[in-house]
C-alpha cells in the first residue's frame, strides 16, 4: 500500500516509521532530530507554508501540509 502525503508525492506504507503533528510544542529532541536531518539534506518540504505534519521514513523526513488525522485516515483505508 501507498500513502499520498501531499502534492504528487506517494510513499510506500512500509517505509513509514512515524507521523508527527508539527505544532509549537515539539520537544527539544524532535527539533534536534529535524535539524540534524536538514544538515544531511534529508528533509523534503511538500509545501513551504502551512506545515502540519512530519512523516518520518527510512530515508528522509517529509514535511507536509496535510494533518496527522487525515494521514491516519488515509493510511487506515489505503487511500491513495
Amino acid at each position: 500500500m501507498f500513502l499520498h502525503i501531499g502534492a504528487e508525492i506517494v510513499i510506500p506504507m512500509t517505509d513509514i516509521i512515524s507521523i508527527v503533528n508539527l505544532d509549537n510544542s515539539l520537544s527539544k529532541i524532535t527539533k534536534e532530530f529535524i535539524h540534524g536531518k536538514q544538515k544531511q539534506e534529508r528533509v523534503i518540504y511538500i509545501s513551504e507554508s502551512n506545515q502540519k505534519s512530519l512523516v518520518v521514513t527510512k530515508d528522509c523526513l517529509y514535511i507536509t501540509p496535510i494533518s496527522t488525522n487525515t494521514l491516519k485516515k488515509r493510511a487506515r483505508f489505503g487511500v491513495l
